[in-house]
């Protein structure tokens, strides 16, 4: 070691050999030569004109090198790893959440018509002009009596469409949260709703067409007139897109790698 690299404290005094254990530096005092100086060592050494780093703190008091991890290769593991949330399974849930919603909040309002029935003299308050006030007027009128026909049809179907929007919305957060029997409840759901919603609108037409000349009568009254025709189109396209998500909401909750998400880690290695 050339004394231009040693320590400040090093300088100025003879010291015999220097010999490192555990990265404690051990030297041997030349003056008396019976007293040993260990020193954490610092700074690198010099072998001729080859530097050598300092060793890790760890190493240079004494403790064995860390392991280096190790990562596991079990098929418990694999599976795990393999058992990602598919993009399509988390929209079918999303999207069942909103169908559900939706379908709770409808089959309810139908419910309270049917409660408290609307009181049409009610329904012209706040129209200046007297002929569109009696119109709408009219319109409730006929929109209430066509309701309160097909009350055989429509109550039963808007207590199907409460229950199972509140059963849909309530199986889709235990979907969301990984439940393995909520996957299987959630696709019969989704279809019993369809089908729940196709039928209300074969079965109450004339209800859905006096509510159709309600809304063309209100916005007559507020200088905005849309055509009937336009509304019923409307309609029919809303009812298209309710038909189409649940098919796809089913078809993602179906699929392969959806199915093996909810199955257990054991299981779903031995399907592969």
């Amino acid at each position: 070691m050339r004394r231009g690299s040693q320590p400040d404290y090093v300088r100025g005094r003879s010291y015999g050999p220097i010999v490192t254990v555990a990265g404690l530096v051990m030297e041997r005092d030349a003056d008396t030569q019976d007293h040993v100086i260990l020193r954490p060592f610092l700074l690198p050494m010099r072998f001729g004109r080859h530097a050598v780093a300092p060793l890790p703190l760890r190493l240079r008091l004494g403790f064995p090198p860390r392991a280096a991890p190790v990562l596991s290769t079990s098929p418990e593991h694999m599976a795990a790893i393999e058992r990602k949330r598919p993009w399509y399974l988390v929209l079918s849930l999303l999207a069942a959440l909103a169908f559900g919603a939706n379908g709770a909040r409808s089959g309810w309002a139908t419910v309270m018509l049917y409660h408290e029935p609307i009181d049409p003299s009610m329904a012209g308050h706040g129209i200046a002009d007297e002929a569109d006030r009696a119109a709408v007027v009219a319109r409730v009128e006929a929109y209430v009596h066509a309701l309160d026909a097909a009350r055989a049809q429509g109550w039963p179907l808007s207590i199907a469409k409460l229950l199972l929007g509140g059963a849909t919305l309530f199986f889709a957060m235990r979907a969301m949260a990984g439940s393995r029997g909520a996957r299987a409840a959630l696709v019969q759901l989704v279809i019993a709703q369809a089908a729940v919603a196709a039928a209300s609108h074969w079965l109450l037409r004339d209800v859905d067409d006096a509510e159709l000349r309600w809304i063309e009568a209100q916005q007559a009254a507020g200088h905005e007139r849309v055509p009937e025709e336009m509304l019923r189109s409307a309609a029919l396209a809303a009812l298209a897109l309710q038909m189409l998500g649940s098919g796809l909401i089913v078809l993602g909750l179906t699929r392969r790698r959806s199915r093996d998400f909810f199955e257990p880690a054991p299981a779903a290695v031995g399907e592969q």
